[in-house]
């Protein structure tokens, strides 16, 4: 491949023994050829049968690439016929009640080049349950709450599943979105030094509490405005956590980062590009690769995910260290500090909506609801315990 980029100046890449090459028209299939003939000399000649002609769309297991449908931009969308294959099978699983461990790896992969491939990651949180079953030590096939759940999220998925557009040309920073979040989570601690519970009366399952805060600063440069947004977390938010943990901070730095996207007008967003700016890398990676392992975090990356798809925003994450995130003012309080490093400019407040990920969001950035935990208030701590 390195000879063929260097010095045939080829567009290629390969993915074990697969090669794909990528000529603009006018090339003549001659990027093609050249791979051939390098192939040929070395000795490891390419297989015939294999060879797939230049083409401006191209199917690739169940998934279509067309470089024709809209000027500057790679569409991609799913296949119409595997979409209704997987759409009758999930509906099957569903009313039959059951799934074996083979099935399940047969349609985690299917559905996880689908949704990963045209929509850049959104399915993925869902499809642990499919993970789950598919290396089950216990062998049973009854579909669960958790992966009935998980498949309705699929299906739902399936339906609203939009093209994927694809820039080929830089648009330039100035129509960059520049974010960064932060969350703050501080425990609240009783008489003795004890951390604070807070009881649930349906389920008795328990929650620490906290003083916790969401926030996010915001840079428009084609406004050239500073924008911000920050919250108090209630036990509300909480609830929907994954019960008995001491800290919530990672699910919050997610949630903060996720909110950003639920806040901003969808304007500042459709079809842009963004840098987004993270001080704890285990947020970072799961908004990356759009899955978490614990349930809170992967619906919290789900809803992020599903809500960038929807307005077809671009993000590129970043770590950044606590002291450098702009973010880690307004969730603190330091008005002050923040003003100096907007360079004097007023920021505009923005109200902050924290997504609902009680459930599997839906691809239209709402929430679905679907396996939703519905709690009452805890008894200990009264109607006011709350973080914040």
């Amino acid at each position: 491949m390195e000879m063929a980029r260097v010095i045939m100046l080829v567009a290629c890449g390969h993915y074990y023994d697969d090669v794909v090459t990528c000529e603009p028209h006018w090339a003549g299939g001659s990027g093609q050829r050249a791979l051939w003939f390098i192939h040929k000399v070395v000795g490891i000649p390419l297989a015939a049968r294999k060879h797939e002609r230049m083409r401006f769309r191209n199917y690739f297991l169940g998934v279509m690439l067309d470089m024709a449908a809209k000027l500057g931009h790679v569409v991609i969308r799913v296949k119409e016929s595997r979409r209704r294959k997987l759409l009758r099978r999930l509906r099957e699983v569903l009313a039959e009640g059951k799934l074996s461990r083979a099935e399940a790896a047969s349609l985690r992969g299917k559905l996880y080049f689908t949704s990963t491939t045209a929509f850049g990651g959104v399915g993925r949180a869902p499809l642990q349950a499919l993970a789950e079953r598919q290396y089950s030590k216990h062998g049973g096939q009854q579909v669960g709450d958790k992966l009935h759940s998980a498949i309705e999220a699929m299906i739902e998925l399936l339906l609203g599943l939009p093209a994927r557009q694809i820039p080929l040309f830089d648009r330039g920073r100035e129509r960059c979105v520049y974010i960064w979040s932060d969350a703050m989570w501080e425990p609240v601690q009783g008489r003795y030094g004890e951390a604070v519970k807070v009881w649930d009366d349906e389920t008795g399952e328990y929650f620490y509490i906290a003083a916790a805060t969401l926030a996010f600063a915001v840079y428009l440069p084609w406004l050239d405005e500073w924008v911000y947004g920050d919250k108090d977390v209630g036990i509300e938010t909480i609830r929907m956590m994954v019960p008995g943990k001491k800290t919530y901070i990672g699910q919050l730095e997610q949630l903060a980062a996720a909110s950003v996207v639920y806040s901003l007008p969808e304007e500042w967003l459709r079809d842009r590009d963004g840098f987004m700016w993270i001080d704890n890398m285990g947020a970072k990676y799961s908004l990356q690769q759009g899955s978490a392992r614990q349930d809170d975090s992967a619906r919290i990356v789900d809803a992020f995910a599903k809500k960038v798809a929807q307005l077809r925003f671009r993000p590129w994450f970043e770590y950044v260290p606590s002291a450098q995130n702009i973010a880690d003012l307004p969730s603190r309080g330091k008005w002050a500090q923040f003003a100096e490093v907007t360079a004097g400019r007023k920021a505009r407040r923005v109200p902050m909506v924290v997504p609902d990920f009680s459930g599997w969001s839906s691809v239209s950035g709402g929430a679905s609801r679907s396996g939703a935990r519905k709690r009452r208030r805890g008894s200990r701590g009264g109607k006011g315990a709350h973080p914040g």
